[in-house]
C-alpha cells in the first residue's frame, strides 16, 4: 500500500466490500456525480404515449427535468411534462390546495394517465402526495400515479426507475390471459427487435403486449395483465413483475444480460416452459457457434486487465464473466450493492482477482490509478485522449446490444475490436514498408 497512489489508499478491494459503505470515492469532489431519482423517473415517463408528467419542486428541480424531457423528446411541442414551482409559503405550510388545481389544469390536455412527481422538499415537508392523488382522482379523467423522487435517501436514478415502473403496477387490471404473448419489463437498451431472443419469440408466434419502459401506451400499461410471461430484462423492473405474478398470476423469468451459457439456457428453457414452444434446432446451433467464437476470443484476451466504468451490465456478473475468459480487473465502480451481487462477488475472489472498487460517477480523480494499475482497457465513458496518454485502450461497449448466446460474443469480440484498431496503424506501416522493399 506504500508505494501505490493516494487515490487508491482511500479505498477498499472487492474482499472489503460488505456494504454500501465500504464502497468509498477517490475524492470528496465527486465529479461529474450519479443522476437523482428524478432523472430515472423522467427517463421512464418521456416515451409513454398519452401520459402527462406534473413535476412538483424548486425551481432548480422543474427547470432541469423540463430541459431534459424537452430534448428527449426532440422538441416542446412534442413534451407533456409540467412544472409546479413551490412558493415559499407552500414550503412552510404545504402544497395540497395548489397541486389538486394543477392537477385539474394538466387534465384539461386530455392525457390517458398522469404521473404526478415529487421531489426532495415536498417529502422533507411531508407532503402526502399519494392521499392528493386519492383525493382528486374522481374529479379528473386521467389515472394519477404518484411517484416520489427525493435524492436525500436515495444514491441515484435506479429508484426512479424502480418506483416509477411500480407506479405502473397501480394501475394496472385483471384482464384474460392471451397465449403467446408476453410484456418485456425493464429494458433500458437500443431496439430488441432484431436480437437473439426476439427473433426466437417471433419464428414461434409469440407477441409482445408492451415494453416498459421503452415503448408503449397508458392504455397498454393497464391491460399489461394479459400476457403470458413477463421477461424481466433488469432488476430495476423486478418488483414490478413480482407485483404482477401476486396480484395477477403473471409468472416471470429473468432474463437481465446473463452472459454465462448455462444461465442463458436456463432462461431460454423458462420461457419455452411456461409459453410451450420449442427451444429448437436453432437455437442450439447459435449456442454451439456462440460457445466456439468465445473459446477464440479469450486466446486474445487471456491476461489482458481493465478498469470498469459504467455499461448497462450488473458490474459484479460482467466481472465475473471477464474473469472467466481469463482478464483481470484493476478497479470497478460501483453505484451501490444489490441482491444477488455478494454471489457474483464471491465467485470473481474464487478467479483469484481482488480488484479496488471506487463510487461510480467519479471519474476525476481516476487518472492517477490509471499510472499505478496501468490496465489495458478501460469500459464505459471517459477521455480517449486522457486514457491514450496512459496507454489505456477505452472500450465504449459499441455494438454490445444483444441478448441470448449472442450477447457474451459480442462482449468479448468489443476487447478483441479495440485491440485490432490498435494494432491497424502499426499494421498498415509494416505492409508499405514490406511493399516499398519487394514485399520481403
Amino acid at each position: 500500500m506504500k508505494n501505490e497512489q493516494p487515490v487508491l489508499e482511500k479505498l477498499n478491494r472487492l474482499s472489503d466490500v460488505k456494504s454500501d459503505k465500504d464502497i468509498k470515492s477517490c475524492s470528496h469532489a465527486i465529479y461529474p456525480g450519479s443522476h437523482c431519482p428524478l432523472f430515472g423517473a423522467t427517463m421512464i415517463a418521456s416515451h409513454m404515449e398519452g401520459l402527462a408528467v406534473l413535476v412538483i419542486g424548486t425551481e432548480e428541480c422543474t427547470y432541469y427535468n423540463k430541459d431534459f424531457s424537452i430534448l428527449r423528446n426532440g422538441g416542446i411541442k412534442k413534451d407533456r411534462t409540467y412544472s409546479y414551482v413551490l412558493e415559499e409559503n407552500e414550503v412552510v405550510f404545504g402544497c395540497a390546495k395548489g397541486v389538486k388545481e394543477a392537477i385539474r389544469e394538466v387534465d384539461k390536455t386530455n392525457p390517458d394517465g398522469i404521473l404526478v412527481i415529487t421531489t426532495c422538499i415536498p417529502e422533507l415537508i411531508g407532503e402526502d402526495i399519494a392521499g392528493i392523488c386519492r383525493e382528486v382522482q374522481k374529479d379528473v379523467n386521467a389515472v394519477l400515479m404518484p411517484v416520489q423522487t427525493e435524492h436525500f435517501n436515495q444514491t441515484s436514478h435506479m429508484s426512479g426507475i424502480m418506483r416509477t415502473l411500480e407506479a405502473f403496477g397501480g394501475i394496472m387490471k385483471a384482464q384474460e390471459k392471451k397465449e403467446k404473448t408476453v410484456n418485456i419489463l425493464g429494458w433500458r437498451g437500443k431496439s430488441l427487435d432484431h436480437t437473439e431472443l426476439f427473433t426466437w419469440l417471433k419464428e414461434n408466434e409469440v407477441s409482445v403486449h408492451i415494453s416498459l419502459p421503452s415503448r408503449g401506451r397508458v392504455e397498454d400499461v393497464v391491460t399489461a395483465p394479459a400476457a403470458a410471461l413477463n421477461i424481466v430484462m433488469d432488476f430495476t423492473a423486478l418488483k414490478l413483475a413480482i407485483r404482477m405474478e401476486e396480484e395477477f398470476k403473471v409468472p416471470y423469468v429473468c432474463f437481465d444480460r446473463p452472459l454465462l451459457f448455462d444461465e442463458i439456457t436456463a432462461s431460454y428453457d423458462k420461457i419455452a416452459e411456461v409459453l410451450n414452444i420449442p427451444f429448437g434446432d436453432g437455437l442450439k446451433k447459435k449456442r454451439e457457434e456462440a460457445k466456439n467464437q468465445v473459446e477464440e476470443l479469450k486466446k486474445v484476451l487471456k491476461g489482458k486487465s481493465f478498469v470498469y466504468g459504467n455499461t448497462l451490465f450488473n458490474v459484479f456478473r460482467y466481472t465475473r464473466f471477464l474473469c472467466h475468459a481469463g482478464m483481470e480487473p484493476k478497479l470497478l465502480s460501483v453505484r451501490e450493492l444489490y441482491e444477488g451481487d455478494d454471489a457474483q462477488i464471491a465467485e470473481i475472489l474464487v478467479y483469484g482477482c481482488d480488484p479496488y472498487v471506487t463510487k461510480m460517477a467519479n471519474i476525476g480523480p481516476l487518472e492517477e490509478a490509471y499510472k499505478t494499475l496501468k490496465p489495458d482497457f478501460y469500459v464505459g465513458h471517459e477521455d480517449p485522449a486522457r486514457l491514450r496518454k496512459h496507454g489505456v485502450l477505452l472500450n465504449s461497449a459499441h455494438g454490445v446490444n444483444g441478448i441470448g448466446y449472442e450477447l457474451p460474443v459480442q462482449v468479448l469480440k468489443s476487447y478483441a475490436d479495440t485491440l485490432e484498431q490498435q494494432n491497424k496503424p502499426a499494421k498498415s506501416m509494416m505492409e508499405m514498408m514490406a511493399a516499398m522493399m519487394g514485399g520481403k
